[in-house]
């Protein structure tokens, strides 16, 4: 599979890595894409995952009952991607997809990250 435009992940990487899936943004979201499409569609081959914008960050937080401190208790990281899908019977689809992973209790022990693939857009290639 072939990983494209991650380079416009780098300047989010140091918060990325909360996630706790590694600095690899490329490796881990190639790998996230190709488990849902497979959980999909089986006999489907991605071809290609390219990321089209940089990530969407965005955090929420709860204060600590010091004078402007808080403390952050959730990322939302939201991966907007092209990806290339070869089926079996050899139909090529090009999909918008947002993959967006949800961390919450970031500062606790029971941190728990949920993942949500959303098709936005599917084409015959």
């Amino acid at each position: 599979m072939e990983a494209r435009g991650f380079e416009l992940a780098q300047a989010s990487k140091h918060m990325i890595v909360w996630l706790g899936r590694g600095d690899n943004v490329a490796s881990f979201v190639c790998d996230d894409v190709e488990a849902e499409i497979q959980r999909q569609t089986p006999d489907a081959v991605v071809e290609s995952v390219t990321l089209k914008s940089e990530p969407d960050l965005q955090t929420s937080a709860k204060p600590t009952g010091q004078q402007g401190e808080a403390v952050v208790t959730g990322l939302q990281a939201t991966f907007p991607v092209a990806v290339v899908v070869r089926r079996a019977d050899g139909a090529r689809w090009q999909l918008s997809v947002d993959l967006r992973y949800i961390l919450s209790n970031v500062s606790e022990t029971n941190r728990e990250l949920r993942l949500d693939f959303q098709v936005v857009a599917a084409v015959q290639a």
